[in-house]
């Protein structure tokens, strides 16, 4: 079952559709509109600095990827805490271990969009083929890639 999310580059604050990529997996790549780079993570989209991104050195390349999604965790994991934690000191809840929520800053960047039915749980060899032999070329021409991905 394929989910889209929508993503909205945090450069330029462009909003597209894609696939939501499989879970821990980091895409990185450049804006459709503006051009710079961000990093797709846990369904987000984050800024990244395009210049070291494309010039610096492979340390400085793995610095700055780290910096940024340290940033992004430790954002994440503030939210949960202070969602978690925040208005209830020494209740008894508090002894059960915490639950993650997504807050509403969270849900209004992306939204999971689940197809209405599901028919079939696996791709055919035709569709395969299909993509392979056609939609697979067409990627790199910005017109489809924009009436896909917005």
């Amino acid at each position: 079952m394929i989910s889209l999310i929508q993503i909205r580059c945090p450069h330029c604050g462009a909003k597209g559709k894609m696939v939501l990529p499989p879970t821990g997996l980091i895409l990185i790549g450049p804006c459709p509109q503006c051009h710079e780079l961000v990093a797709i993570f846990c369904g987000q989209a984050l800024p990244l600095d395009t210049e070291i991104m494309k010039s610096g050195s492979t340390e400085e390349k793995e610095a700055h990827l780290l910096v940024v999604l340290t940033e992004f965790i430790e954002s994440q994991i503030g939210e949960m805490v202070h969602q978690s934690f925040g208005a209830e000191e020494n209740t008894d809840e508090n002894l059960d271990p915490p639950s993650v929520h997504r807050g509403t800053d969270a849900d209004a960047d992306w939204t999971v969009e689940e197809p209405e039915q599901a028919t079939e749980t696996s791709i055919s060899a035709e569709e395969v083929s299909y993509f392979r032999e056609t939609e697979l070329k067409l990627l790199d021409n910005p017109d489809y890639f924009r009436a896909i991905f917005g």
